[in-house]
C-alpha cells in the first residue's frame, strides 16, 4: 500500500496541473517530493483548502502562495517551512447571512470609536494551527485571519506584514519572533510568550494581552488603541511611539519601559508598575494613573492634564519638568517621599526625607544621592 502511494506520487511529479486530491496526496508523501514538484512547477498556486494534515511531518515545506484557507494543521511540524505569501486565512461558506454582521473597520476621531460593519457576513471555517509547530518558519505577509494558533510555537518566525485579524493565538511561543508591520488588531495573545518580539508599527488595535510575556518586545510606532494589556509584562520594552489610547494597561509591568512620545489618552493604568520607564514626552492626557508606581520613571516633558497624580502610589526619584515637580511639592509632598520598604512588603513615607523635601531649598533630586537637595 505505501509502496503504491509513493509511486503514485512519483508519477504526480510529472503532471504539472494536478487537481485538489493529488495535490494532498503529493503532500502527504513526502516533503521532498513535495518540495520537488513545486521547484519545477513555478507557475502553480497549490490549493489544499480545508485539508486533513494534522500531526504531519512538514519540516521545510515550500508552501509559499499556497491556499491552505479551512485547512487543519493541529500538531503539524512545520519548523523552518516556506509559508510567504500564503492564504491560512478562514474558508467562508457560499451563503451570505446578513443578521450576523461583522465588524470590518474601525476609526477612532475625537476619542469616540466607530464600527462598521459588513452586512455579507459568511459563516468562517478557521484555519487550525494548534500546537503545530512553526519554530523560524516564513510567514510573511501571509494570510492568517481569524486562525487558530493556540499554543503554537512560532519561535524565530517571520511574520511581517502577515495578517493575523481577530487569530487565536492564546498561549502561543513567539519569542524573537518577527511581526513588524503586520495586522493583528483583535488578535487574542492572552497569556503568550512574546519576549524579545519585534511589532514595530504593527497595528494591534483592540488586541487582548492579558498576562502575556512582553519583556524586551519592541512595539515602536504600534497601534494599541484599546488593546488589553492587564497584568502583561512589559519590562523594557520599547513603546516609543506607541498609540495606547484607550489601552487597558491596569496592574501591567512596564518596569524600565521605553515610552518616548507615546499616545497614553484616557488609558487605564491602574496598578501598573512605571518604574525606571522613560515617559519623555509621552502624552497622560485623562489617562488613569490611580495606585501606578511611578519610582524613578523619567516624565519630563510629558503632557499630564486632567492626569490625577494625587492617586499614584510614589513619585520617589521621578523626573518632571521644574513647573510639575514644584506643583506635586506643593500639592503632594508625601508622593515624593514614598518608598517601598522591602521588610515589611510595603509603601511607607519617609519622614526625614519628606522634611527635606518641603524646605524651601529642594529643588529636585540629587544625581548622586537618593535624597534631595
Amino acid at each position: 500500500m505505501t509502496g503504491n502511494k509513493s509511486i503514485r506520487a512519483i508519477l504526480l511529479l510529472l503532471v504539472i496541473n494536478i487537481g485538489y486530491s493529488q495535490q494532498v496526496d503529493l503532500l502527504q508523501s513526502g516533503v521532498e517530493n513535495w518540495n520537488k514538484w513545486r521547484k519545477e512547477n513555478t507557475t502553480v498556486i497549490p490549493n489544499l483548502d480545508s485539508s486533513r494534515l494534522a500531526g504531519a511531518y512538514l519540516e521545510g515545506v515550500n508552501l509559499q502562495k499556497a491556499s491552505l484557507r479551512g485547512a487543519h494543521l493541529d500538531s503539524a511540524d512545520l519548523r523552518g517551512a516556506n509559508l510567504a505569501g500564503a492564504n491560512l486565512s478562514c474558508l467562508s461558506s457560499s451563503s451570505p447571512d446578513p443578521a450576523k454582521a461583522m465588524p470590518h473597520k474601525y476609526e477612532v476621531k475625537r476619542g469616540v470609536v466607530i464600527i462598521y460593519y459588513d452586512s455579507s457576513y459568511r459563516p468562517l471555517q478557521p484555519t487550525h494551527l494548534i500546537g503545530a509547530y512553526l519554530e523560524s518558519a516564513n510567514l510573511a505577509g501571509a494570510d492568517l485571519m481569524q486562525a487558530d494558533l493556540r499554543g503554537a510555537d512560532l519561535r524565530g518566525a517571520n511574520l511581517h506584514s502577515a495578517n493575523l485579524d481577530s487569530a487565536s493565538i492564546w498561549g502561543a511561543n513567539l519569542q524573537g519572533a518577527e511581526l513588524d508591520s503586520a495586522n493583528l488588531a483583535r488578535a487574542n495573545f492572552r497569556e503568550a510568550d512574546l519576549r524579545g518580539a519585534v511589532l514595530r508599527s504593527a497595528n494591534l488595535w483592540g488586541a487582548h494581552f492579558a498576562g502575556a510575556n512582553l519583556a524586551d518586545a519592541d512595539l515602536a510606532g504600534a497601534n494599541l488603541v484599546g488593546a488589553n494589556l492587564r497584568g502583561a509584562n512589559l519590562k523594557r520594552a520599547n513603546l516609543a511611539g506607541a498609540n495606547l489610547e484607550f489601552a487597558e494597561i491596569d496592574t501591567a509591568n512596564l518596569d524600565s519601559a521605553r515610552l518616548v512620545g507615546a499616545e497614553l489618552e484616557r488609558a487605564d493604568l491602574v496598578g501598573a508598575d512605571l518604574s525606571e520607564t522613560n515617559l519623555d514626552s509621552a502624552d497622560f492626557w485623562s489617562a488613569n494613573l490611580e495606585r501606578a508606581n511611578l519610582t524613578g520613571a523619567n516624565l519630563a516633558g510629558a503632557r499630564l492634564d486632567g492626569a490625577d497624580l494625587s492617586k499614584v502610589k510614589s513619585l520617589y526619584k521621578a523626573k518632571f519638568d521644574r513647573g510639575i515637580l514644584s506643583e506635586i511639592r506643593t500639592k503632594w509632598p508625601e508622593k515624593l517621599a514614598t518608598l517601598l520598604d522591602i521588610r515589611l512588603m510595603d509603601w511607607v513615607i519617609d519622614e526625614s526625607l519628606l522634611e527635606q523635601i518641603k524646605r524651601p531649598d529642594w529643588h529636585g533630586w540629587s544625581e548622586d544621592n537618593d535624597q534631595g537637595k
